[in-house]
C-alpha cells in the first residue's frame, strides 16, 4: 500500500489531475465562471427551453457543427442538467490538463517537485483562468484546437514515438476535430500559428507533416464544405452571416444614408444597418449588398487597415502587460537558447511575426476582440514557455534575474487585471438579474418579448452549470435578433405558434396584437424607434407599442454597453 501512494506522490498524471482540478475549483471559488455574449443564448436554445414541444438542433452554421445535435438529444434526455455547461468546461478541463502535463515533462526530471507544482499554478493563471471566467465556446475551441496540436509537438517530435503511442495520438487528433467543430474559424487561427511554431520548435518539415497530416485534411475539408455552403445556399440566415453582418458591424463598410432617395428607402436603410433582419422579402441580401460599400483588392484598403490599426493598437493596450510578457519571454528563448543557427533565427522572426500578421489579418477581414485575442496570446505565450522550461533549473547568469523579475512583475498585472475583470463580470450579472427580477414583476405569466439590444442581458442573467428557469412566463419570443427568427428550427416553431409565415414580417405582431394585454415587449429605445419608423413607412403599419413610463428601467453596465445603447425600456401593447 506504501508503495501504491509513493507511486502516486510520484505520478506526473496524478499530480498534474490534482492541481488541474484544485485550479479550476479555485478559480470557480474566487473569480468565478460566467457567460459572455451569446453563449447562454444558445444554451437556452439547445436546453429546448425557448422552443416548448419542438427541440432545437442547430444554432449557427460555423460552429458547434454536429456537436449542437448531441446537446440537444441529451437536454431531451435530462432537462435538469445544464448539459453544454459541463461538456464545454469539460473540454477546458481536459485541455487544461494536457497543458499543464506538457509543463511538467518539459522541466528537468531533478526539478524538486514543489518548485514543478508552482510552475503548473502559475502557468495556468497566465494560460487557462481568463478562459474560465469567459464562458463562451469561441474560447473552448481554441483551448482544444491548441492544445490538441501543442501536444502532438512535444510528445511525437522523435521518429517512433507514434506507434509507442498509438491511443494517445489518435486521441489527440479526434481532440483536434472536437475543437474545429466546435468553431472552425478559431481552429483555423490555431493551426496556422502552430504551424509556423512547428516548425521552429521540431526544425523538421517532414515531421510537422506528419504529424498535422490529419488535422490539415480534416480542417480543410470543413472550410471547403462550409465555403460551398456558403456559395450555394439558398437560407436566408446563411446569406446575411457572416459575410454583410461582418460588413455591416464590423469593417464598418456601408455607404452613407444621403445615398438613399426616397423615406422608404431611408427607413430600409436604418433597418438593414442596424441588424433588424426579421423582413427577408423586403431587405433581401440583394437589397443589402447594394448599401456595400466598394473597395479595393482584398487587403489593399487603406480605409480597411486604418481601422485594423485602430483596433489591434486598442486591444494590446488593453493586454498591454500579456504583449510585453511576449516580448521578455521572447528575449528569455533567445537568451537561453546557445547556437543558434541563421534559420533559427529566421524560424523564430517568422513565428513572432505571425501572432501578429494572423492578429492583423483577422482585424482587417473581420475584428479582433477579446475572445479571440485572448486565447490566441495565450497560446503564444505557452509556446514561449515550453521553450524556456527544460533550461529552467539551470545555472542562470544575474543577467537572467531581470529577465525573471520582469516576467514576475508583468504576471502580478496579469492577476490584478484577473480580478478587476473578475469583479466586473459579477457586478454585470448582479445588473442582469436585477433587470430580470424587474421583467419577472412585470410580465410574470405574459408573454415577454426580446430582440437584439434585449436578449443578450436576459440570458446572461444565468450562471454555468445553473438550468435555466423560464417558468414565469407564459412563452418568450424572439422576433427581431439579427437572423434567430430564420434559423430553421426556429422559424419552424414561431410558425407554428401563431400559425402565420415569418417572412410576412407584419404577421407575428398580428399574432403579439391579439394577446394585447399579455404581451411585454424589452427592448432599448433606438431598436424600437427603428422598428415603428420601418413598420410605418415599409409595411403601413402602426405597431401598437407603447412605453411603459414608471421609473422601472432597466440599467445596463457601462463596461457591457453597446454603442448609443444606455438603458433598455418596457413596453406593452394597445389594440
Amino acid at each position: 500500500m506504501i508503495a501504491v501512494y509513493r507511486n502516486l506522490y510520484q505520478s506526473k498524471y496524478f499530480i498534474t489531475l490534482l492541481i488541474t482540478a484544485a485550479c479550476f475549483l479555485l478559480t470557480y471559488l474566487y473569480y468565478g465562471f460566467y457567460y459572455v455574449e451569446y453563449e447562454a443564448l444558445f444554451d437556452s436554445f439547445y436546453s429546448g427551453k425557448l422552443t416548448e414541444g419542438m427541440p432545437f438542433r442547430s444554432i449557427y452554421f460555423l460552429g458547434n457543427i454536429g456537436t449542437s445535435h448531441l446537446y440537444s438529444l441529451l437536454y431531451q434526455f435530462n432537462p435538469n442538467v445544464e448539459w453544454i455547461s459541463w461538456i464545454l468546461y469539460s473540454f477546458l478541463f481536459v485541455s487544461c490538463f494536457i497543458g499543464l502535463f506538457i509543463v511538467i515533462c518539459v522541466l528537468p526530471e531533478h526539478t524538486p517537485l514543489w518548485i514543478k507544482i508552482a510552475i503548473q499554478v502559475v502557468v495556468y493563471l497566465l494560460v487557462f483562468a481568463d478562459h474560465n471566467m469567459h464562458f463562451i465556446f469561441t474560447r473552448v475551441s481554441y483551448m482544444v484546437t491548441g492544445f490538441s496540436l501543442l501536444a502532438l509537438l512535444y510528445f511525437f517530435q522523435h521518429p517512433g514515438s507514434i506507434r509507442k503511442q498509438l491511443l494517445f495520438f489518435s486521441f489527440l487528433n479526434i481532440w483536434f476535430v472536437v475543437g474545429t467543430l466546435t468553431r472552425s474559424e478559431s481552429a483555423t487561427g490555431v493551426f496556422l500559428l502552430m504551424g509556423i511554431f512547428g516548425l521552429l520548435y521540431l526544425q523538421n518539415i517532414k515531421r510537422l507533416i506528419g504529424l498535422f497530416l490529419f488535422p490539415t485534411l480534416f480542417l480543410f475539408s470543413v472550410l471547403i464544405a462550409i465555403a460551398y455552403d456558403l456559395k450555394t445556399t439558398t437560407q436566408f440566415y446563411k446569406q446575411v452571416e457572416p459575410d454583410i453582418e461582418a460588413q455591416f458591424c464590423e469593417r464598418k463598410n456601408i455607404v452613407p444614408l444621403s445615398d438613399m432617395k426616397s423615406a422608404k428607402d431611408s427607413a430600409m436603410y436604418r433597418a438593414a444597418k442596424d441588424i433588424l433582419w426579421s423582413d427577408p422579402h423586403i431587405l433581401t441580401p440583394k437589397f443589402m449588398r447594394s448599401l456595400i460599400r466598394s473597395e479595393n483588392f482584398i487587403y489593399t484598403d487603406k480605409r480597411q487597415w486604418e481601422r485594423a490599426v485602430q483596433n489591434i493598437s486598442t486591444i494590446a493596450v488593453q493586454f498591454w502587460y500579456l504583449s510585453i510578457m511576449c516580448v521578455v519571454l521572447g528575449i528569455g528563448v533567445l537568451f537561453v537558447r546557445k547556437n543558434n543557427s541563421a534559420g533559427t533565427y529566421i524560424l523564430w522572426i517568422s513565428f513572432v511575426s505571425s501572432f501578429w500578421v494572423l492578429t492583423a489579418l483577422q482585424t482587417y477581414t473581420v475584428k479582433v476582440n477579446d475572445r479571440s485575442f485572448s486565447p490566441l496570446i495565450s497560446l503564444f505565450i505557452f509556446c514561449h514557455i515550453i521553450m524556456l522550461l527544460p533550461h529552467a533549473t539551470k545555472g542562470l547568469s544575474a543577467k537572467a534575474y531581470s529577465f525573471i523579475a520582469g516576467a514576475l512583475i508583468l504576471f502580478a498585472f496579469h492577476l490584478y487585471n484577473l480580478k478587476l475583470e473578475s469583479n466586473q463580470l459579477k457586478n454585470d450579472l448582479e445588473s442582469y438579474q436585477r433587470n430580470l427580477e424587474t421583467i419577472t414583476e412585470i410580465a410574470s405569466g405574459k408573454y415577454l418579448v426580446v430582440n437584439s439590444s434585449s436578449c443578450d442581458y436576459l440570458f446572461s442573467s444565468n450562471k454555468p452549470f445553473h438550468t435555466f428557469d423560464f417558468s414565469a412566463f407564459k412563452k418568450i419570443y424572439i422576433t427581431d435578433g439579427f437572423n434567430i427568427p430564420f434559423l430553421p428550427y426556429y422559424r419552424r416553431y414561431l410558425e407554428k405558434e401563431c400559425n402565420c409565415d415569418m417572412a410576412d414580417f407584419p404577421s407575428f405582431w398580428d399574432y403579439l396584437r391579439i394577446k394585447n394585454e399579455e404581451v411585454v415587449v424589452v427592448s432599448s429605445l433606438d431598436r424600437m424607434e427603428i422598428l415603428t419608423n420601418y413598420m410605418n413607412i415599409v409595411h403601413s403599419y402602426n405597431l401598437p407599442v407603447k412605453e411603459d413610463l414608471s421609473d422601472r428601467l432597466l440599467q445596463l453596465q457601462k463596461s457591457d454597453a453597446r454603442g448609443d445603447l444606455t438603458n433598455l425600456k418596457i413596453y406593452t401593447l394597445d389594440r
